[in-house]
């Protein structure tokens, strides 16, 4: 699983961490987690995908985008 990291991922990371440490109120924070959550929504109806191996691939996308977006609020929410 956390071979998806990879070095451009982690990086990114790094930056998002960067910008709550110096402002968590910066609109971008906010704007990062609803990106997120609007990417993730997209997938919302993986449960109705016919093909069993593409509703998977849709469930673990919805999936892991709502994750990362609950870790980027939960970023946020540690520094205001």
């Amino acid at each position: 699983m956390f071979d998806a990291l990879t070095a451009p991922i982690v990086a990114d990371m790094d930056r998002f961490q960067a910008l709550v440490e110096s402002n968590p109120n910066d609109p971008r924070c906010r704007a990062v987690v609803v990106a997120l959550e609007h990417s993730a929504a997209a997938f919302d109806g993986w449960a109705a995908e016919a093909d069993p191996a593409l509703r998977k691939e849709k469930q673990t996308l919805h999936a892991g985008l709502l994750a990362a977006a609950q870790i980027c609020q939960a970023m946020q929410q540690q520094h205001v």
